[in-house]
């Protein structure tokens, strides 16, 4: 069995947190501003609300966990 790696809950934790605001963000961009502004993208523009959070909030998840993995590694 392998041993847990270092302040692995830590990193857990940070893909995680971010992963339910990028879930929240896509509900909210196809379901509720619809609802609060009248609008409704049609086109090529229909997808965007489902993708466009993920095309950001992934990147941004690679990059935050990258810089904590660095900032607790050990010395030496």
């Amino acid at each position: 069995m392998r041993a847990p790696a270092r302040m692995g809950w830590f990193y857990s934790h940070m893909g995680a947190m971010p992963g339910g605001g990028v879930a929240f963000h896509t509900a909210f961009a196809v379901f509720g501003s619809q609802r609060l502004w009248a609008h409704d993208p049609g086109g090529p523009l229909a997808g965007l609300p489902w993708i466009l959070p993920t095309l950001i909030g992934a990147p941004a998840i690679a990059l935050w966990t990258r810089h904590y993995r660095r900032r607790f590694a050990p010395v030496g």
